[in-house]
Formats: C-alpha cells, structure tokens, sequence
C-alpha cells in the first residue's frame, strides 16, 4: 500500500511511479489523479475511473550473444527489436564482448532483426523469433553468428563436342580466379580462389571481401580449357551481400555461372579405296562414339605421349555411345569437329559407299596438348587387322603432313570363274550379269564406263571391282558357251557384307562360278526291230558346210569331226553304244562306212547338236539323247552277182547310200531286186514247162 500525508482538502494532486518495484517489473507510465475532497477523502482516479489498486506489468529480458566468422565476440551490429505489429521498440548494438540486452520488454512476442553489420562482415538476413511470458521465460539468451562477406559463382565448363549439337556444360574443378580493385585486373589481385569439387557444385568462393565494387577474372584454367579472358563485375553492396557476378555493362550473368571452353580440335577423315589409295570415296557414313566417363576430362588420364602425369580417370562399364554421325563428300572428306581433349573416341564406319563393304573394326583416338598448348594425337588404335602384330594391315593411317585420318574401304570385288566339272578354268564362254530391278526383272548390269558387264571368259577369272552393291540380286548368264560343252544354267547371286563387316587387308572376295559340262549324247547302232547293239559297223561322224553337205578340207578331203578332248569321231560299234563327249555344237552327219557281214549299210543321218547339249534329228529331239541308226540284213540273192562280204558304201555312187525313211539302206535298191526275182521265176516256169512236154510224149 502506498499512503500519501497530510494532503489539503480540496485539492487534487498528480499520482506517477518514480521507481518500479524490481527488475523483474514494469515502471508502470500511467498518471493518476488523486482528488481530496473536503471532508479530507482521497480517491485516486485514472481518466475519471475511481482506481483502487495499481497493477505493475512484468518486465522480460533478451540477451543477445553475437560472434563473428572466428567464433569471437563480434561488436558492432546493430539489432531492432519488433512487437507482433512490427513496430520497433528497441534498438541495440552489439558492445566489445559481442553483446546486447534488451531490457523491460513487456511480455509477448517479439522479433529481433539485424541491421547493420561491420565491414567484412555480411548483415544476417536471419529473423529470430522471442516470446516473453511470466516465470522461466521472462528472461531469454539468444546466440547470432555472422558470416564474413562472400562473392560466390559456379565455374561450368564445356563438357559436349561441337559436333554433337547443343553445347552442355557440368561442374569444373580447379579454375584459379583472382579479385581485384581495379577494371583492367593490372595489379595483384587482392583476393584468389579456386573453384572447388563437383559435389559442391565447383563454387569459387572470395571471403570477407569488403563493401565495394570488385572485378573478377580468370588466372589459371583447367586442364584441357581454354582461359577465360573475361572481365566480371562483383558488388558486394552495403548490407556486405554479393548478389551475383555482372558483365562490365552491368548485365547479370546468366545463372551466376561462368563457362569454360574446352580446348578442342576437329577429327578430319578421308576415305580412299583399299585397292586404289588415290580413289576418294563419297557417301560413306561414319558415327563418332565415346563411353561415359566418371571424371571430368580436366582430371583425363596420365599422358604418357608427354612424359607428364595427371590425375587418372576412371569410367564407367558402359557401352560407347554414339554422339554424332557424319557423311564423307564428293571430295571423299568428313568431319567431326570440336571434340575434346583427355577423352577417347571411337570412330565407326555405319554406311559403306556404294560398291564397298563396311570396315569391320573402328578406329579409336584420344588427343592431348603438348608442351606449345597446342592440341596432338595422344593415342590413336588404327584398328590393325591383328592387333598383336603392328606391322599387319590398318583400317587407316595418319597423313604425317596434316594429321588426317585416312581409311582404307575395302571395295566390293567379284570374281567370275568359268570352270568345267573338274574346277579347270574354261576359256571361249561369253558370259554376261544381270541385275534384278525393282520389278523382279533382270536387266543388264551396265559398268562405270556405260557397257554392259559382258565378256569372254578367258585363262584367268575375270575380277569385278565396286561395279556391284550390297543387297543387291545379280545373275551370272552364259550367252556362248566354250566349244564342245552345254551352255550352262544360270547362277543367282547376292553380294552382302559379313555381320562384323570386312576387316582390314582381309581382301574379301565374292566368288563366283558358273560351271560348264562337256555335251554329252550317244550314237547306238543295231538291227531293225533290234534292242542290242550291233558291233562291227565302222562308223563316222563328220562336220557340214553352210548348206548342210560335209564340208571338206582344201584337199577336198571330208572332214571328220572332232571333240573339245580330242577325239576323232570314227569308230567301231562294239556291244555298247557310242558315248561322245565334248561336241561343239552344230550340225553333223554320221555315216556308216562299212555294214556289219550280213547287214547292209545304213542311210546316212544328219543330225543338230544344239548349245544346251541336246540331241535333234529332222527338227524331233532324240530321247534319251541317242541317235539311233539301224541296219537290215542283207538279201540273198543266191546269183555270182551278189558278194558274199560285208557291204561298203560309197560317195561315187550315189544310189548306194539311199536308203528307206528309217534310215535302213542296201548296195541294191528293192526294185531291182523283185525285178531279177520276177525273171528267175519266169525262167523256172519255162523250165518246168520244158519237162513236162517231153515227159507226155515219151
């Protein structure tokens, strides 16, 4: 209770609280009015309101620890202490031993926000939150840290090829960056940093830059990057905030990121024929591949090439990865460019040119900087026919001139063999290919220089070079086929290339054989109505003029035919029927020169020998390919006239050798024989005739 003396009646007096009852309360600010009236009673009001009690509010209590970058008492900065209307009640700073109080704050909630910061220390944007209430949490500690002032950005660097399409970037280690006062980076920098790992997203970090405008530029740059020669612009501005890196125009770079290029070069290849290294070869499609590696190709693998070491690489288990494709131009030329360094490729032949075959094996290659920075073949597999053997055939070569890649194709070669039944090479065959067009027909195969894939088959096989294509259907035809053999049936052929393609020197070659049989048919001799054959026929077979009599040799001897394997072609019929092999075809006559005792000589048979190595007499194919020739015996006629031996036929008589329609014939014609038959019956009956007379008169 608080009492006041001696007070004149009548009076009214001013009632304020000098001094709070203890720390742990409120000086309560209100003014009452304390009115005596005369009978000498004092009543205390407020704002006319009789007030029996005055109340005391409790008094809370914030401390704030703040430390700085080092974990020291950091002084200094200044805080504002805000009700729930945002109103501020309380403003402090920091003192040496890096504290504050806000003292007699009324209970409730209350925010504390930083709002000044000593240079290089960067205000927190960081709002702590504080509620007061009577009892325990009347009087609350709380602890800030400041973090010194930062300029943060990513370094990226360029991580895909030219070739491969939109340029990506990732993460770069290892950029040495300095920060300096002046715009044309002239004297040391103040500040260098480095961008850090990967996993942190290779952040540059300058700390405790102080307020003020900096520029930013590149020292030193990763392995296989180019340096950046860009001049940036860093403002860490009042507040000691860095908000991101800016052109020297003062536009914001893109993401807070700064590129590297990669240092790169192009992989030039040219495409020749393997047979023919000056043929340039258009059309061939090549796709460039690399395996997904684990490191950056700043950390790439030690160069050995150099005689200096870096950091190794480690890749994955992945398949290669095509990432782009290329096609070689009429100057036999492609290219892949800005491929990277410390990374190996692969280059795959896709597509063969026309008349050519796809390499089988790949060429892979890895370039690295020499000593003068400049780009060099590091490493480079040629793709050997065996790669244990270094000095086998190569899939390409380099141009020590121009470092160009040069790959050999292997050409499509097609080797044509016209061969007999026994693998011999047969000479004298005209032959030709056709090609199947989209209709299904065959039509001509035409060469480069217009004319027809037509020849004649000669000593040695006839060799075809890219005049045909992958996939495609051919035919290998006989027009003419060699004297004294069939013409062939046609051989269907397809060229494709093996699945694995052709490696290289491997002279892959499309073999190609049409084969050829002799001609082959039989000549029988027997008797009319006859089925066994009838030796002792002296037989010949000879060739015919133009107007289908024999021909004959400028003596005027009758030629007598011959076969390809050397054979006269007269003979002896013997039990079994003559084979004759080998025959030109053409036309012939066989003769029967002397009949068997007992028979008589045979009409002579003209006969075709057509190319397909059958048999045609009178236009009628022979069956079975024999031709037949019969013999009838001989008459007897029982006169001196008629010789007792074998029968001959002769070219000075013409009517020796006509015989029947079935090629039976005789040396006497059957008119005169029934003739003389007739007369030595007459001569009988005469006789007869004779005797009978005289018997009557004797």
């Amino acid at each position: 209770m608080v009492t006041f003396l001696y007070l004149d009646k009548g009076r009214t007096y001013t009632v304020k609280e000098t001094k709070r009852p203890g720390d742990d309360y409120l000086l309560n600010p209100t003014e009452f009015k304390a009115v005596v009236d005369n009978d000498g009673t004092c009543t205390l009001k407020n704002n006319d309101e009789t007030v029996s009690q005055v109340v005391n509010a409790d008094a809370g209590v914030i401390t704030l620890n703040k430390k700085g970058n080092d974990n020291g008492p950091l002084s200094g900065v200044t805080f504002e202490l805000k009700n729930e209307a945002g109103e501020v009640i309380q403003t402090q700073i920091t003192g040496d031993n890096g504290q504050l109080v806000f003292a007699d704050v009324p209970m409730g909630s209350y925010t504390i926000v930083e709002t000044a910061a000593p240079d290089p220390y960067a205000v927190s944007a960081d709002v702590t939150k504080v509620t007061l209430s009577r009892g325990a949490s009347q009087k609350v500690t709380v602890s800030r840290v400041n973090a010194l002032s930062q300029v943060v950005f990513h370094k990226r660097g360029i991580i895909t090829e030219t070739c491969a399409g939109d340029p990506q970037h990732a993460p770069l280690e290892g950029a040495v960056y300095g920060l300096y006062k002046d715009p044309e980076c002239a004297a040391e920098p103040v500040y260098t940093a480095v961008s850090g790992n990967p996993g942190d997203g290779c952040k540059v970090v300058f700390t405790g830059v102080a307020r003020g405008t900096w520029y930013v530029k590149e020292i030193t740059a990763p392995q296989h990057y180019m340096l950046d020669t860009t001049v940036y612009k860093a403002v860490v501005d009042s507040d000691g905030h860095f908000d991101g890196l800016a052109n020297l125009d003062d536009t914001k770079v893109a993401d807070n990121h700064v590129v590297d290029a990669a240092v790169t070069t192009d992989i030039v290849l040219k495409k020749v024929n393997e047979q023919k290294p000056d043929e340039v070869l258009p059309g061939s499609t090549y796709g460039l591949f690399k395996k997904a590696a684990k490191a950056l190709p700043a950390q790439a693998r030690s160069f050995s090439f150099f005689g200096t070491e870096s950091a190794a690489e480690t890749e994955d288990e992945s398949e290669w990865q095509q990432i782009a494709e290329a096609t070689t131009g009429q100057d036999g030329y492609l290219r892949f460019e800005g491929v990277l360094m410390g990374v190996e490729y692969s280059i795959r032949e896709l597509k063969a040119p026309e008349g050519s075959h796809v390499s089988e094996k790949p060429v892979n290659i890895k370039f690295g900087i020499n000593e003068a920075g400049e780009p060099v073949i590091e490493s480079i597999d040629l793709g050997l026919a065996d790669p244990s053997d270094p000095n086998s055939p190569p899939t390409a070569t380099v141009d020590p001139e121009t470092g160009e890649i040069v790959w050999l194709e292997p050409s499509i070669v097609a080797e044509i063999s016209k061969t007999d039944m026994n693998a011999n090479l047969l000479a004298g065959a005209r032959l030709r290919i056709t090609v199947k067009d989209g209709s299904g027909v065959y039509i001509p195969l035409t060469q480069a220089d217009g004319q027809p894939a037509e020849w004649v088959s000669g000593e040695q096989p006839e060799t075809f070079v890219k005049l045909m294509k992958i996939g495609k259907d051919y035919r290998l035809e006989e027009i003419e086929a060699p004297s004294g053999y069939k013409l062939a049936a046609p051989v269907d052929f397809t060229v494709r290339t093996p699945e694995q393609g052709v490696g290289p020197g491997e002279n892959l070659t499309e073999q190609v054989v049409l084969k050829n049989e002799l001609t082959s048919f039989f000549i029988s001799k027997t008797t009319i109505n006859g089925t066994d054959e009838l030796p002792g026929a002296v037989l010949a077979v000879y060739e015919t003029a133009g107007d289908g009599s024999i021909a004959c040799d400028e003596d005027g001897n009758e030629i007598v035919a011959k076969t390809t394997t050397g054979e006269n072609l007269s003979w002896t019929s013997g039990k079994e029927m003559k084979k004759i092999e080998g025959l030109p075809a053409g036309t012939y006559v066989l003769r029967e020169t002397t009949a068997p005792d007992g028979y008589e000589v045979a009409e002579e048979i003209t006969f075709t020998l057509v190319p397909d190595g059958t048999v045609a007499v009178g236009g009628k194919t022979c069956e079975g390919n024999i031709v037949r020739m019969q013999d009838k015996p001989a008459a007897e006629t029982g006169t001196p006239d008629v010789p007792d031996k074998p029968q001959t036929s002769s070219s000075d008589h013409p009517d020796a050798n006509n015989g029947a329609a079935t090629g039976i014939a005789g040396s006497v014609s059957p008119a005169t024989f029934w003739g003389v038959l007739a007369l030595l019956s007459v001569a009988a009956l005469l006789v007869c005739s004779i005797v009978v007379w005289r018997r009557k008169r004797w």
